[in-house]
């Protein structure tokens, strides 16, 4: 699917659980990985009044961004071949709900500069919480900590009353 099939699926997915009767719908919770933490932000954006909170690990701030990253040669002509955007650093000013910020400072994909990057932009987030996972990549951050991953998101959870 491209940009819009993925927002439109999120959209489903969220009004499908809302929907449900064994939901508590004051506990929906949104974990986004990598691109999925750019469709989290997205369905956030669109559904203020479905999803609780998010968590966001190793995302980007943008497709475009992330091309001057890894294809530098290709960057000053990206805006002839790129067909999607994702760009999270505009979507997340607008967001209220809490955000936890995973980063594995050792990313060798999205730079950990992207997670603080978005970190900085979401200025009306009622709570904002930063973990860097010192030795984690962008695959493996949780298995890197193991207990302490576990426990931030907990701490998390507690903090904004839903634990």
């Amino acid at each position: 699917p491209d940009e819009a099939g993925l927002k439109q699926d999120s959209s489903a997915v969220l009004r499908y659980v809302a929907g449900r009767p064994d939901v508590d719908q004051s506990r929906i919770i949104l974990l986004g990985r990598s691109l999925g933490g750019a469709v989290a932000i997205e369905a956030a954006r669109r559904h203020p009044d479905v999803v609780r909170a998010l968590i966001l690990e190793n995302t980007f701030t943008s497709i475009p961004d992330m091309v001057d990253v890894l294809m530098p040669v290709v960057s000053w002509f990206k805006w002839l071949i790129l067909r999607i955007e994702w760009k999270s650093i505009e979507a997340i000013p607008d967001l209220t709900c809490p955000i936890l910020f995973i980063s594995g400072l050792q990313d060798e994909l999205v730079p950990p500069a992207h997670m603080k990057a978005l970190y900085d932009a979401a200025g009306k987030s009622m709570h904002r919480a930063w973990y860097g996972v010192k030795e984690g990549g962008h695959n493996d951050t949780w298995m890197k900590e193991g207990d302490t991953y576990v426990s931030h998101v907990q701490q998390f959870f507690e903090k904004i009353g839903v634990a």
